[in-house]
Protein backbone atom coordinates (compact mmCIF):
# COMPACT_ATOMS: atom_id res chain seq x y z
CA UNK A 1 0.00 0.00 0.00
CA UNK A 2 2.90 2.45 0.36
CA UNK A 3 4.07 1.71 -2.84
CA UNK A 4 0.82 2.14 -4.23
CA UNK A 5 0.56 5.45 -2.38
CA UNK A 6 3.82 7.47 -3.81
CA UNK A 7 3.26 5.74 -7.21
CA UNK A 8 0.27 8.28 -7.73
CA UNK A 9 1.99 11.28 -5.94
CA UNK A 10 5.10 10.93 -8.09
CA UNK A 11 2.62 12.67 -10.07
CA UNK A 12 2.49 15.88 -7.59
CA UNK A 13 5.94 16.17 -8.18
CA UNK A 14 6.68 15.79 -11.60
CA UNK A 15 3.82 17.53 -13.20
CA UNK A 16 4.57 20.75 -11.57
CA UNK A 17 8.32 20.12 -12.43
CA UNK A 18 7.39 19.62 -16.10
CA UNK A 19 5.15 23.00 -16.36
CA UNK A 20 7.97 25.08 -14.91
CA UNK A 21 10.43 23.35 -17.39
CA UNK A 22 8.30 23.97 -20.13
CA UNK A 23 8.14 27.43 -19.28
CA UNK A 24 11.70 27.79 -19.03
CA UNK A 25 11.75 25.85 -22.14
CA UNK A 26 9.75 28.11 -23.87
CA UNK A 27 11.34 30.98 -22.61
CA UNK A 28 14.60 30.09 -24.44
CA UNK A 29 12.56 28.95 -27.60
CA UNK A 30 13.61 25.01 -27.91
CA UNK A 31 9.86 24.02 -26.98
CA UNK A 32 7.82 24.46 -30.16
CA UNK A 33 4.97 22.66 -29.79
CA UNK A 34 3.27 23.27 -32.95
CA UNK A 35 6.74 21.32 -34.02
CA UNK A 36 4.68 18.72 -33.00
CA UNK A 37 7.06 15.38 -31.96
CA UNK A 38 10.14 16.17 -33.32
CA UNK A 39 13.46 15.31 -31.18
CA UNK A 40 14.94 18.50 -31.99
CA UNK A 41 13.13 20.40 -29.64
CA UNK A 42 11.83 19.24 -25.56
CA UNK A 43 8.35 19.44 -26.29
CA UNK A 44 8.70 15.92 -27.67
CA UNK A 45 10.59 14.67 -23.94
CA UNK A 46 8.44 16.84 -21.58
CA UNK A 47 5.07 15.24 -23.70
CA UNK A 48 7.23 11.50 -22.93
CA UNK A 49 7.93 12.34 -19.00
CA UNK A 50 4.27 13.64 -18.39
CA UNK A 51 2.11 9.99 -20.67
CA UNK A 52 4.65 8.13 -18.52
CA UNK A 53 3.69 9.48 -15.20
CA UNK A 54 0.55 10.01 -15.35
CA UNK A 55 0.49 6.68 -16.95
CA UNK A 56 2.15 5.31 -13.85
CA UNK A 57 -0.26 7.13 -11.19
CA UNK A 58 -3.57 5.90 -12.74
CA UNK A 59 -1.73 2.54 -12.58
CA UNK A 60 -1.34 3.31 -8.65
CA UNK A 61 -5.35 4.41 -8.50
CA UNK A 62 -6.16 0.97 -10.21
CA UNK A 63 -4.25 -1.29 -7.82
CA UNK A 64 -5.20 0.80 -4.99
CA UNK A 65 -9.09 0.48 -5.87
CA UNK A 66 -8.40 -3.52 -5.95
CA UNK A 67 -7.34 -3.39 -2.55
CA UNK A 68 -10.01 -1.39 -1.18
CA UNK A 69 -12.86 -1.97 -2.85
CA UNK A 70 -14.43 -4.53 -0.52
CA UNK A 71 -14.22 -1.90 2.34
CA UNK A 72 -15.56 0.86 0.06
CA UNK A 73 -18.25 -1.01 -1.44
CA UNK A 74 -21.47 0.64 0.17
CA UNK A 75 -19.50 4.19 -1.09
CA UNK A 76 -19.50 3.28 -4.63
CA UNK A 77 -15.74 3.88 -5.31
CA UNK A 78 -15.88 2.91 -8.85
CA UNK A 79 -18.29 5.44 -9.74
CA UNK A 80 -16.20 8.34 -7.91
CA UNK A 81 -13.05 6.99 -9.08
CA UNK A 82 -14.08 6.79 -13.07
CA UNK A 83 -15.88 10.45 -12.59
CA UNK A 84 -12.86 11.93 -11.36
CA UNK A 85 -9.85 10.09 -13.23
CA UNK A 86 -11.72 9.94 -16.40
CA UNK A 87 -12.03 13.47 -16.95
CA UNK A 88 -7.86 13.47 -16.09
CA UNK A 89 -7.33 10.50 -18.03
CA UNK A 90 -9.44 10.74 -20.92
CA UNK A 91 -8.75 14.51 -21.67
CA UNK A 92 -4.91 13.63 -21.54
CA UNK A 93 -4.66 11.24 -23.66
CA UNK A 94 -7.11 12.53 -26.33
CA UNK A 95 -5.00 15.80 -26.37
CA UNK A 96 -1.87 13.05 -26.89
CA UNK A 97 -3.75 11.48 -29.68
CA UNK A 98 -4.58 15.02 -31.43
CA UNK A 99 -0.89 16.07 -31.41
CA UNK A 100 0.37 12.86 -32.66
CA UNK A 101 -2.46 13.33 -35.54
CA UNK A 102 -0.98 16.41 -36.50
CA UNK A 103 0.90 16.81 -40.35
CA UNK A 104 -0.08 13.02 -40.40
CA UNK A 105 -4.36 12.98 -40.27
CA UNK A 106 -4.70 16.68 -39.74
CA UNK A 107 -3.12 19.22 -42.33
CA UNK A 108 -2.79 22.62 -42.31
CA UNK A 109 -5.17 25.04 -44.76
CA UNK A 110 -4.84 28.56 -45.72
CA UNK A 111 -6.23 29.74 -43.15
CA UNK A 112 -4.97 27.26 -39.76
CA UNK A 113 -1.83 25.52 -38.95
CA UNK A 114 -2.57 21.81 -38.01
CA UNK A 115 -1.59 22.87 -34.70
CA UNK A 116 -4.51 25.43 -34.34
CA UNK A 117 -6.78 22.30 -35.96
CA UNK A 118 -5.60 19.88 -33.43
CA UNK A 119 -6.09 22.13 -30.39
CA UNK A 120 -9.53 23.52 -31.58
CA UNK A 121 -10.93 20.01 -32.58
CA UNK A 122 -9.41 18.80 -28.36
CA UNK A 123 -10.72 22.12 -27.05
CA UNK A 124 -14.28 21.52 -28.63
CA UNK A 125 -14.24 17.88 -27.80
CA UNK A 126 -13.44 18.53 -24.57
CA UNK A 127 -16.14 21.07 -24.21
CA UNK A 128 -18.65 18.33 -25.38
CA UNK A 129 -17.31 16.09 -22.82
CA UNK A 130 -17.19 17.72 -19.88
CA UNK A 131 -21.43 17.98 -19.94
CA UNK A 132 -21.51 13.59 -19.88
CA UNK A 133 -18.85 14.01 -17.26
CA UNK A 134 -20.24 16.68 -14.98
CA UNK A 135 -23.43 14.78 -14.93
CA UNK A 136 -21.50 11.60 -14.02
CA UNK A 137 -20.07 12.95 -11.25
CA UNK A 138 -23.05 14.72 -9.86
CA UNK A 139 -24.81 10.78 -9.79
CA UNK A 140 -21.54 9.20 -8.19
CA UNK A 141 -20.65 12.12 -5.68
CA UNK A 142 -24.82 12.29 -4.25
CA UNK A 143 -24.92 13.88 -0.51
CA UNK A 144 -27.04 11.94 0.73
CA UNK A 145 -24.16 9.28 1.39
CA UNK A 146 -22.77 11.61 4.03
CA UNK A 147 -25.44 12.90 5.59
CA UNK A 148 -26.31 11.87 9.33
CA UNK A 149 -30.01 11.37 10.31
CA UNK A 150 -30.36 14.46 12.39
CA UNK A 151 -27.16 16.07 12.30
CA UNK A 152 -27.18 19.64 10.40
CA UNK A 153 -25.58 19.96 7.11
CA UNK A 154 -22.19 21.38 6.96
CA UNK A 155 -22.37 24.73 6.57
CA UNK A 156 -20.56 26.46 2.83
CA UNK A 157 -17.21 28.20 4.04
CA UNK A 158 -15.32 25.27 5.68
CA UNK A 159 -15.58 23.37 2.58
CA UNK A 160 -15.05 26.25 0.76
CA UNK A 161 -12.00 26.95 2.48
CA UNK A 162 -11.01 23.18 2.08
CA UNK A 163 -11.82 23.25 -1.82
CA UNK A 164 -8.93 26.44 -1.97
CA UNK A 165 -6.84 25.80 0.34
CA UNK A 166 -3.27 24.15 -0.99
CA UNK A 167 -1.70 23.54 1.95
CA UNK A 168 -2.27 19.85 1.64
CA UNK A 169 -0.58 19.62 -1.84
CA UNK A 170 1.97 21.59 -0.57
CA UNK A 171 2.65 19.09 2.47
CA UNK A 172 1.90 16.26 -0.47
CA UNK A 173 4.80 16.85 -2.48
CA UNK A 174 7.14 17.92 0.92
CA UNK A 175 6.11 14.10 2.01
CA UNK A 176 6.88 12.89 -1.09
CA UNK A 177 10.37 14.23 -1.83
CA UNK A 178 11.01 12.75 2.22
CA UNK A 179 9.69 9.22 0.93
CA UNK A 180 12.13 8.95 -2.27
CA UNK A 181 14.87 10.40 -0.35
CA UNK A 182 14.45 7.73 1.76
CA UNK A 183 13.76 5.28 0.02
CA UNK A 184 17.41 5.37 -2.27
CA UNK A 185 18.71 6.10 1.45
CA UNK A 186 17.83 2.21 1.80
CA UNK A 187 15.35 3.02 5.08
CA UNK A 188 13.23 -0.07 5.83
CA UNK A 189 9.85 1.24 6.36
CA UNK A 190 10.47 3.67 2.62
CA UNK A 191 11.02 -0.45 1.13
CA UNK A 192 7.57 -1.86 2.74
CA UNK A 193 9.46 -3.44 5.72
CA UNK A 194 9.69 -2.56 9.50
CA UNK A 195 5.92 -1.09 8.96
CA UNK A 196 4.07 -4.17 10.18
CA UNK A 197 4.17 -6.08 13.79
CA UNK A 198 1.77 -8.77 12.87
CA UNK A 199 1.28 -10.58 9.71
CA UNK A 200 -2.77 -10.01 9.30
CA UNK A 201 -3.58 -7.90 6.31
CA UNK A 202 -3.36 -3.73 7.18
CA UNK A 203 -6.61 -1.84 6.61
CA UNK A 204 -7.14 1.26 5.01
CA UNK A 205 -6.59 3.21 8.08
CA UNK A 206 -3.42 1.46 9.06
CA UNK A 207 -2.05 1.14 5.65
CA UNK A 208 -1.87 5.36 5.31
CA UNK A 209 -0.85 5.95 8.30
CA UNK A 210 -4.46 7.58 9.87
CA UNK A 211 -4.72 4.95 12.86
CA UNK A 212 -5.63 7.39 15.34
CA UNK A 213 -8.50 9.15 13.19
CA UNK A 214 -10.67 6.20 12.41
CA UNK A 215 -12.54 3.92 14.69
CA UNK A 216 -14.27 0.72 14.29
CA UNK A 217 -17.76 1.04 15.36
CA UNK A 218 -19.46 -2.56 13.23
CA UNK A 219 -19.30 -5.93 13.93
CA UNK A 220 -15.83 -7.88 14.76
CA UNK A 221 -16.34 -10.17 11.86
CA UNK A 222 -13.54 -9.75 8.87
CA UNK A 223 -16.42 -10.91 6.82
CA UNK A 224 -18.90 -8.62 7.90
CA UNK A 225 -19.78 -5.35 6.90
CA UNK A 226 -17.52 -2.98 8.66
CA UNK A 227 -18.03 0.76 9.26
CA UNK A 228 -15.26 3.21 9.69
CA UNK A 229 -15.85 6.44 11.74
CA UNK A 230 -13.74 9.25 10.41
CA UNK A 231 -13.52 13.03 11.48
CA UNK A 232 -10.98 15.00 9.93
CA UNK A 233 -10.19 12.70 7.12
CA UNK A 234 -13.78 12.42 5.88
CA UNK A 235 -14.69 15.62 6.47
CA UNK A 236 -11.36 16.86 4.28
CA UNK A 237 -12.59 14.44 1.24
CA UNK A 238 -16.10 16.10 1.59
CA UNK A 239 -14.77 19.55 1.26
CA UNK A 240 -12.69 18.97 -2.18
CA UNK A 241 -15.43 16.96 -3.40
CA UNK A 242 -18.08 19.33 -2.44
CA UNK A 243 -19.92 16.97 -0.26
CA UNK A 244 -21.98 18.03 2.98
CA UNK A 245 -22.79 16.80 6.46
CA UNK A 246 -21.76 13.04 7.13
CA UNK A 247 -18.39 11.73 8.70
CA UNK A 248 -19.34 8.10 7.77
CA UNK A 249 -17.15 6.22 5.53
CA UNK A 250 -15.97 2.61 4.93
Amino acid sequence: MYTVKWSVLQYVIIRPLASIAGIICEHYNVLCESAGFDARYANVYLEAVDFVSISVALYGLFVFYGLTSAELADKRPLAKFWSIKLIVMFTFYQSFVFSALEGRVIHATDYWSATNISNGLNALAICIEMILFSIMMWWAYTPKEYRIPGAPPTKIWKPLWDSINYSDFAREIISSCRFFVDYFRGVPTAHGHGHMTSTSRPTLATAFRVDSAYTKVGPGSASSDHRWRSTAIINNHNGHNGGAGSTDAN
